[in-house]
C-alpha cells in the first residue's frame, strides 16, 4: 500500500522517502517513516512534510514536537494543550493521533483559509459576496473574534470567488445607450429598472455607494392609462389614484381597501430591516427565524404562505371582496408591467408587491452599479467570461477524495491547510479552471446554468420563467399614435400605457376560447370605420393586446446632422411584450418613419409567480446553497440582496455560531420586553451582529 501511495505522488514531490516493503525502516532527508500502524489519510499527507512521521506518545512534551514542525512556532500548538485522550481522536489508538495532529497545523502564513465560491455576479452574487466580505471584516477587525482565533491558533480568512459567465457585472441590471453612443447619449435600463423606497437595501447600498438616484423613469408631465385591446378602461392615473373621484365613481371602495392590504403587506415585509426582530430571542421571536433554512420557512415568518397559495384574483376578489373590476383592470394593470402575467395567473403576494412600487427610483447611469460596488468592498476575486462560466461542480466527502480524484495535489491541500476530513466541492470552468472550495452559492437560474453537477445529493426543480421582449426605439413622435388605439389623431394620448386583459378575456369567453378563422383575422386588421372624422375600433371586432407596457421614458437631443444642422426632438421608448415587437408594428403603435434607432433584447425575466406552497431548496446540499430559490415566492433586485444575505448567514452560523450572526445576548433592546427598532447607523446595515438587518 504505501508502494503505491509513494508513487502516486512522486509526481507532486521529491526526495520522498517510503517504507520498503519488507517492513525495514530507511531514513532520508531527515524524514523517517515507520512502518508502524500509521493511518492512511495521514500517510497520504505525511509524506510531504519534512517532519518526523513517527505518532506521538504520551511521552512527547512540547519542545520536541515543536522542533519537528516542518515550520516555525512560537506557541504551543492547540493539540498539545489538549489532554492524551483528547489527542488521541478516533478509536482512542496512539496512531489516530497523526491524523488529530496534521488537521491542528497552523500554515506558515499564520492564517487558516475558507475558501467560498459564488456562481453569478447578478443582483444574488454580488449581494452575497458583499455580506461574505463583511463577515471577513468582522473576523479581522473585532476583538472578541481575534481573541478566539488566537485560541484556536489560526486567524480565520474568507477568499471569496465570483464567477460571472458574462463579461460584466449586473445579470438582469444593465443599460445601453440610445444609437450605441455613450459619449452623446445617458444610459437607459435593458433590465431591472427601478427599485421602490421600501427597498431599503438597495437604498441604503445606493446611499453607502454615493449614487445618485435621479434616474428618468418617464417624461414629465405625461399621462398614464390603462388600454385593453379595445378601449382605455382607465385614464389619467397619477400618484393619488387611490382615492380620485374618478377612481370612486368607477370602483367604489376597493381602491382603499387595496391600498390597506398592501400597506399591511409592506409592513410585514419591513420586519426584514428591523434589527430587534430579526435577532429576537426572547417570546416576540418568530417560529422560523433569520436564518431561514428554507423558503418555506421565510414566508412562514412573514404570514406570506397564504398569499402565495391563491391567485390574485381569488384573494383579492374572493377572499377581501375587492371589485373584480377594479382588479382586472387596474390591479393587472400593474402585474403586466411588473411580472408580465395577469391576475388570474400569479400568486396573491405577487400581486400585491406589483402594488407596492412607491416611490419608485433608478440608479443615475444604471443600477448594475450597486452590484459592481458591492463586489468591490467585498475583496472578493472575480472571474468573467470564459474563466467565469462554470460548466462542472464536484462534490467530495473529504480532502482525501479530491487528492485520489486528481482534482488537487497533496501539495495544495497542504497549503490551504485542507487537512480536515470536511466536505469539498471543486468547481470548474470551460477555460478548464478548477479549485476546491469550501462552499458555494449558485446565484443564476439553475435550468439556465449549463453546470453538471456531480457527487452532491441535491435536486433543482425547474424553475419557468416569463420570457419577456424588450423593445427600445427613438421616435421623434411626442406621444403614441393615436390611430392604432381607435382614437383620431389630434386627439391627446398618453406617455405611459399599461394593458389590462379584461376585453381579450371577454372575448374568448364569447368565442368559446376557439382560434380565429383567417377570415376573421383579416376582418380584424381592417375594422376600423370612420365616424364625425375620427377613427374608432369596431364593437364586433376582436380586441388586441400585443404589449404588456409602453413608456416614454425620456426626451433625447435633437441629433446634429453632417451638415451641422438639427433634426427634430426625439424620445425614447421603452416597450415590454410576450412576443416581438417588429418594425411594421412599431409603425403601427408610433408612426411610420418615425423610428429611427431599435434595440431589441429578450430575457428571462422573472419567474412566472404561480400559486405555490412548495418552493426550491435554499439549502441544497451540506454548504450548497441555492440564492435564487426565492425568486418564485418574490422577484426583485431587493430579495435577491435579502435571499444572499440569508444565505451567508447559513454558512457562518455552522462555521462560526449564532453570536457571530446576532451579537449575543448584551445586545441592546433585545429583551423579551422591547419589541421596538434598535437605531442603526449609515453602515450597521450590512454588517453582522445586533445592529445589522
Amino acid at each position: 500500500m504505501r508502494i503505491l501511495l509513494c508513487l502516486a505522488f512522486t509526481v507532486l514531490a521529491t526526495g520522498l522517502a517510503c517504507a520498503r516493503d519488507d517492513g525495514h525502516q530507511q531514513q532520508h532527508q531527515g524524514i523517517r517513516v515507520l512502518d508502524g500502524p500509521v493511518p492512511e489519510f495521514a500517510a497520504r499527507f505525511i509524506e510531504h512534510l519534512d517532519v518526523d512521521a513517527r505518532p506521538f506518545t504520551r511521552g512527547d512534551n512540547a519542545e520536541s514536537a515543536t522542533n519537528q514542525l516542518p515550520w516555525s512556532a512560537d506557541a504551543t500548538p492547540l493539540y498539545l494543550e489538549q489532554s492524551a485522550d483528547e489527542r488521541l481522536g478516533g478509536d482512542g489508538t496512539e496512531s489516530d493521533n497523526a491524523a488529530a495532529r496534521l488537521a491542528s497545523l497552523c500554515p506558515p502564513s499564520g492564517k487558516r483559509t475558507r475558501k467560498i465560491a459564488v456562481v453569478g455576479a447578478g443582483p444574488s452574487g454580488s449581494s452575497a459576496a458583499f455580506f461574505l466580505g463583511q463577515a471577513q471584516e468582522k473576523l479581522r477587525k473585532d476583538k472578541k473574534w481575534r481573541k478566539r482565533q488566537e485560541k484556536e491558533e489560526c486567524e480565520e480568512e474568507l477568499e471569496i470567488v465570483v464567477f460571472e459567465k458574462e463579461e460584466r457585472v449586473g445579470g438582469r441590471a444593465t443599460v445601453v445607450h440610445p444609437y450605441d453612443d455613450p459619449e452623446n447619449y445617458p444610459a437607459v435600463e435593458l433590465g431591472a429598472s427601478i427599485f421602490a423606497n421600501v427597498n431599503r437595501n438597495m437604498v441604503r447600498a445606493a446611499k453607502r455607494f454615493n449614487l445618485p438616484t435621479s434616474a428618468h423613469l418617464g417624461e414629465e408631465h405625461g399621462a398614464t392609462s390603462v388600454w385593453d385591446g379595445q378601449q382605455f378602461v382607465f385614464e389619467n392615473l397619477d400618484d393619488g389614484w387611490w382615492n380620485s373621484a374618478k377612481m370612486l365613481w368607477r370602483y367604489g371602495y376597493s381602491p382603499m381597501t387595496t391600498k390597506n392590504l398592501v400597506k399591511d403587506l409592506t409592513e410585514r415585509f419591513l420586519n426584514l430591516y428591523n434589527a430587534a426582530w430579526m435577532h429576537s430571542t426572547g417570546v416576540s421571536k418568530p417560529k422560523f427565524s433569520f436564518p431561514w433554512r428554507s423558503i418555506e420557512e421565510f414566508a412562514a415568518s412573514l404570514n406570506f404562505s397564504e398569499l402565495a397559495a391563491v391567485s390574485t384574483l381569488d384573494h383579492f376578489y374572493h377572499e377581501t371582496r375587492i371589485s373584480k373590476l377594479f382588479v382586472e383592470e387596474i390591479v393587472e394593470a400593474a402585474t403586466r408591467v411588473n411580472y408580465g402575467q395577469n391576475t388570474d395567473e400569479l400568486h396573491a403576494l405577487g400581486g400585491g408587491v406589483s402594488l407596492a412600487a412607491s416611490g419608485a427610483a433608478g440608479v443615475n447611469g444604471g443600477n448594475y452599479q450597486i452590484f459592481e460596488r458591492m463586489l468591490d468592498e467585498s475583496g472578493s476575486k472575480l472571474r468573467l467570461g470564459s474563466h467565469g462560466r462554470v460548466t462542472g461542480i464536484i462534490k467530495y466527502k473529504n480532502v482525501e477524495d479530491a487528492v485520489a480524484s486528481g482534482k488537487v495535489s497533496a501539495a495544495a491541500a497542504m497549503e490551504q491547510h485542507w487537512l480536515e476530513g470536511s466536505t469539498k466541492y471543486y468547481v470548474g470552468t470551460v477555460s478548464n479552471f478548477g479549485e476546491l472550495y469550501d462552499a458555494v452559492f449558485i446565484a443564476a437560474p439553475w435550468q439556465n446554468a449549463g453546470i453538471t453537477l456531480l457527487g452532491a445529493d441535491a435536486h433543482f426543480p425547474p424553475i419557468e420563467y416569463v420570457h419577456l421582449h424588450v423593445t427600445l426605439a427613438v421616435t421623434n413622435t411626442s406621444s403614441p399614435r393615436p390611430e392604432y388605439f381607435g382614437r383620431g389623431q389630434d386627439e391627446v394620448m398618453p406617455k405611459t400605457v399599461l394593458t389590462s386583459k379584461v376585453s381579450v378575456r371577454k372575448d374568448e369567453r364569447k368565442q368559446g376560447a376557439k382560434q380565429d378563422s383567417l377570415e376573421t383575422i383579416l376582418m380584424n386588421k381592417s375594422s376600423v370605420r370612420k365616424n364625425d372624422g375620427k377613427h374608432y375600433i369596431e364593437a364586433n371586432s376582436h380586441p388586441r393586446l400585443e404589449f404588456n407596457s409602453l413608456n416614454y421614458i425620456r426626451k433625447l437631443p435633437p441629433r446634429k446632422a453632417r451638415d451641422g444642422s438639427f433634426g427634430a426632438e426625439e424620445h425614447l421608448v421603452k416597450i415590454f411584450s410576450a412576443d416581438e415587437i417588429s418594425d411594421e408594428k412599431l409603425d403601427e403603435l408610433l408612426g411610420a418613419g418615425t423610428v429611427s434607432w431599435v434595440l431589441r433584447k429578450t430575457w428571462d425575466a422573472y419567474p412566472r409567480l404561480k400559486p405555490t406552497r412548495e418552493f426550491p431548496p435554499l439549502v441544497a446540499d451540506e454548504r450548497l446553497y441555492y440564492i435564487n430559490a426565492l425568486e418564485p415566492l418574490i422577484s426583485t433586485m431587493e430579495t435577491s440582496t435579502i435571499s444572499a444575505r440569508n444565505s451567508a448567514a447559513l454558512l457562518l452560523q455552522e462555521w462560526y455560531g449564532d453570536e457571530f450572526i446576532h451579537g449575543g445576548t448584551n445586545c441592546p433592546n433585545l429583551t423579551e420586553a422591547d419589541e421596538g427598532e434598535i437605531d442603526q447607523g449609515d453602515d450597521d446595515w450590512a454588517g453582522w451582529g445586533c445592529r445589522s438587518a
